[in-house]
C-alpha cells in the first residue's frame, strides 16, 4: 500500500463520485468535486504570483559579496609602513574595499610607494621556518603609463628575501622571487575605455585565474589617459562649431571617467580590494599645515594641497566633498551614491595622500663629500630630505604627515 497525501491529489473529473484516497500503486487517485468542497468550505479566489516578480522583492548578494563585507568590518590591513600605519590608527583603519587617492608632482614617490605595497603584498608569509613577513596575495597593477619595469619590483623581492634568510643559494633565491613575481598581473590598456573595460572585467577574470585573494589593485598613472580624454573632447568641440560635422555617437565629456567611476564602484562590492589610485597634479590649490623644511629653520614654507585636474562634472570623487565615515551603513561597501544625472554608482574615498618630493637642503660651509655622501642615508641629513607625505581622510581633515626614504634594496623607511 502506498499513503499519498490529500493535498497532492488532482481532480479529474467533477462527476467522480470516487473518494478512495489509498491506492496502490499504479492506479489512477481521483477525488470528486463534493469532497473537495467539504475540505474547503471557504474557498476564496487564489493570487496568481508572478515568481519573477516575487524575487525582486527579495533582498540578495552573493556570497562574495557577503564575505568581502564581513572583511572590512573586521578586518584591518597594514601597509608595514610604520608612518602611515601609525596615522591610519589615529583616523579610520584602512580596509578591504578602500579606494586611497594617491597625487603628486613628478619625482615625489608615488609609483615607489605602489612598488613597496606591491612587494608586501606578494611576498610569502614564511620560508621554510623563517618568518618573512608577507600577505601572500596578489597584485593587479594597471599601468597606464607603459613605463613599468618588472625587473625594478623583482630587485625589491630579491632583496627583501635575501635580508630575511641570510646566506642562501642564489637559485633558491631565484625560485622564490619566481613564486613572488607569479601573484603579480600586469595590465597595460591605452586608453580611459580600456581602463574602465579592463576594471570591469576584473571579477570575472579573477574567478578563473585567482589562485590567492588580491592584496591590492593598483591603476598608476591616470591621469595620462584623463588629459587625453580632455584634449579630444576639445577638438570634437571645436570641430562641431566649425562645421557640420555631428557624429552621433561622440562621446560626452567625461564619459569613459565615469564608466571606470561606476566599474570601480562595482569592484568594490565584489572582490573588495584594497585599491590605490595615483596622478600626477602640478597646480597648487592650498596649503597644508606642514611645512617643507625642519622645525626651527627660518625658510619654512608650507607643503602645498594640489588642485585635482578632473573636473567634478565628470563623476569623480573628491576627498574634500566626501561625507565622513560613521559606522552606521548596513552595507559599508554598497555605493553611496549614483553619479549625478546618470544611473551609474559611484564611490567614495577613504583617504588621500599627497606626496611631495625631496627638498634640497642648503650645505653648510666646510662640509666634505664623504661626511654629505655619508649623512645622505637619513634622508634629513645633510645634502637632501626625505620625501614627506600628507594623510587626509573623507571630509579633507588632515590625519598628519610622514617621512620616508627608500633603501638600496628599493624598501621604505618610514
Amino acid at each position: 500500500m502506498q499513503r499519498v497525501s490529500l493535498r497532492f491529489c488532482s481532480l479529474a473529473s467533477s462527476e467522480e463520485t470516487d473518494h478512495d484516497v489509498v491506492r496502490s500503486p499504479g492506479v489512477r487517485l481521483r477525488c470528486s468535486l463534493n469532497l473537495r468542497l467539504a475540505l474547503c468550505p471557504f474557498r476564496r479566489p487564489q493570487l496568481i504570483v508572478d515568481p519573477a516578480t516575487l524575487l525582486s522583492g527579495i533582498k540578495s548578494q552573493s556570497a562574495l559579496h557577503l564575505s568581502s563585507s564581513a572583511r572590512w568590518s573586521t578586518c584591518n590591513s597594514p601597509s608595514y609602513i610604520s608612518g602611515l600605519d601609525s596615522l591610519f590608527d589615529e583616523g579610520t583603519p584602512l580596509r578591504r574595499g578602500d579606494i586611497v587617492e594617491l597625487q603628486g608632482v613628478t619625482g615625489s614617490g608615488k609609483t615607489q610607494l605602489l612598488l613597496y605595497l606591491s612587494m608586501t603584498a606578494i611576498l610569502p608569509r614564511r620560508c621554510g621556518t623563517t618568518q618573512v613577513g608577507g600577505k601572500e596575495a596578489m597584485v593587479a597593477w594597471l599601468d597606464c603609463t607603459l613605463r613599468f619595469d618588472i625587473r625594478k619590483l623583482a630587485g625589491m623581492c630579491r632583496g627583501h628575501l635575501k635580508n630575511m634568510l641570510g646566506e642562501v643559494d642564489e637559485k633558491v633565491l631565484d625560485r622564490e622571487v619566481d613564486k613572488c613575481l607569479k601573484r603579480f598581473v600586469l595590465f597595460e590598456p591605452s586608453s580611459m575605455l580600456e581602463l574602465a573595460a579592463t576594471v570591469q572585467r576584473l571579477p570575472e577574470w579573477y574567478k578563473e585565474n585567482g589562485k590567492e585573494e588580491i592584496g591590492y589593485f593598483m591603476i598608476e598613472g591616470m591621469s595620462e589617459f584623463a588629459w587625453a580624454d580632455m584634449y579630444a573632447t576639445e577638438l570634437l568641440t571645436k570641430l562641431s562649431a566649425t562645421t557640420n560635422y555631428t557624429p552621433s555617437t561622440a562621446p560626452t565629456p567625461g564619459h569613459s571617467l565615469r564608466l571606470l567611476v561606476a566599474a570601480l564602484s562595482r569592484l568594490r562590492s565584489s572582490l573588495a580590494p584594497i585599491t590605490f589610485v595615483s596622478q600626477w597634479v602640478f597646480r597648487p590649490s592650498s596649503v597644508t599645515r606642514y611645512s617643507t623644511t625642519a622645525p626651527g629653520d627660518t625658510n619654512q614654507q608650507g607643503l602645498p594641497f594640489y588642485a585635482p585636474h578632473l573636473a567634478p562634472s565628470t563623476g569623480w570623487p573628491s576627498i574634500d566633498r566626501s561625507a565622513r565615515y560613521t559606522n552606521t551603513s548596513d552595507d559599508p561597501l554598497a555605493p553611496p551614491s549614483t553619479i549625478p544625472g546618470t544611473n551609474l554608482p559611484s564611490f567614495t574615498f577613504n583617504y588621500h595622500i599627497t606626496c611631495h618630493p625631496p627638498s634640497l637642503r642648503v650645505m653648510r660651509q666646510g662640509i666634505t663629500m664623504v661626511e654629505a655622501f655619508e649623512s645622505r642615508s637619513d634622508g634629513r641629513g645633510e645634502g637632501s630630505e626625505g620625501f614627506r607625505c600628507v594623510l587626509k581622510e573623507r571630509g579633507g581633515r588632515e590625519v598628519g604627515m610622514w617621512e620616508w626614504e627608500v633603501t638600496s634594496e628599493g624598501g621604505v623607511i618610514a
